[in-house]
């Protein structure tokens, strides 16, 4: 008798368009928390103070909350299991903000934290990633705290940690998944870069990762689905056009493999990933909204597993078969 489970099924790999965010926002914050995503601040069309919530149920935008200060775009985030932690950018005045908030989804409220260090310049090009129940945040420069220092919301405190080796220093694009910092892409000292790092906060230490095989770029865009990374769109100096293409990062292998490429074409925009799906939004004088949904490679379950009998047993001359194949719903 031999048992078999059945097909390997694979679909998918698509990106779908949802409902128009009411206004344009250039340069926001987004974050999944529950079931919902979350996008606000940045240059917007309307009042860039403004939070909206998106619900993937119904396909809908909502206008959610306000954050407190002044407007301000290019600022970070970092999004914890019960709060979320946003901060610096460019305010309206065209100076660095050193105000830091925290944001309780749930309730709807915000708190003033401790401001960032006040020779924290160039926050509005930096990249903030949570590992945990910490906060990391990537900044261009180096200085008395480093090219990357590590957020503690508890304590509301800040800690050097291991500086930044690569290439690239600005517009580059980061995302953390099983407990690692992933960083890359960009440009520093006037050279586009295809590296691509991991930070092992356990270690404190950096690694090199094998190079993002796509064009190289600057101000792309990236989320997560399950134990995968995905980056895309962006700029090359060579190129031109605004890119399209994007790939999908596996950290147990280390490999990139590239994924249907985005109808959706534009600059500083948002992303977030709620249920198994990413999504992309908004940006340069644009108001879509994008749904990503990965390949799924699955096997079905059945109640009845597939039997196939082999007799007599033992043959001699010849062998009969009989099986019987459950229907896949």
């Amino acid at each position: 008798m031999i048992l078999l489970s059945g097909p390997t099924v694979t679909a998918q790999n698509k990106w779908e368009r949802k409902a128009d965010l009411p206004e344009v926002h250039v340069n926001a914050v987004s974050f999944s928390f529950g079931d919902y995503g979350y996008l606000g601040t940045g240059i917007s069309s309307g009042n860039g103070n403004l939070v909206y919530r998106y619900d993937p149920q119904n396909d809908k935008w909502e206008r959610y909350s306000v954050m407190p200060g002044p407007p301000r775009d290019e600022a970070f985030c970092f999004p914890f299991k019960d709060r979320i932690i946003i901060g610096g950018g460019l305010n309206t005045l065209g100076a660095n903000d050193n105000e830091l908030w925290e944001f309780d989804p749930v309730e709807n409220t915000w708190n003033r934290r401790n401001d960032l260090p006040f020779h924290f310049h160039n926050r509005y090009l930096a990249i903030g990633f949570s590992i945990n129940d910490k906060g990391y945040l990537k900044r261009p420069e180096i200085d008395d705290y480093g090219s990357l220092v590590e957020y503690d919301p508890i304590t509301d405190e800040w800690t050097r940690r291991a500086d930044f080796p690569g290439i690239g220093v600005f517009q580059q694009v980061g995302f953390s998944l099983l407990g690692k910092g992933y960083v890359g892409l960009g440009f520093g000292d006037r050279q586009l870069t295809s590296e691509w790092w991991e930070y092992d906060p356990a270690l404190n230490r950096w690694e090199r990762k094998a190079n993002f095989p796509g064009y190289q770029r600057y101000d792309a865009v990236s989320f997560t689905i399950g134990r995968r990374g995905y980056v895309g769109s962006g700029l090359n100096w060579d190129y031109g056009p605004i890119l399209n293409d994007f790939w999908e990062y596996s950290p147990d292998t280390d490999s990139w493999s590239r994924i249907a490429d985005c109808p959706f074409q534009t600059l500083y925009s948002s992303t977030f990933s709620i249920n198994g799906k990413g999504y992309y939004a908004t940006g340069l004088g644009e108001y879509e909204t994008w749904e990503y949904t990965p390949r799924i490679n699955s096997v079905p379950t059945v109640e009845n597993p597939t039997l196939i009998h082999l007799y007599p047993n033992p043959a001699h001359d010849h062998v009969y078969v009989k099986s019987s194949w459950p229907k896949l719903d």
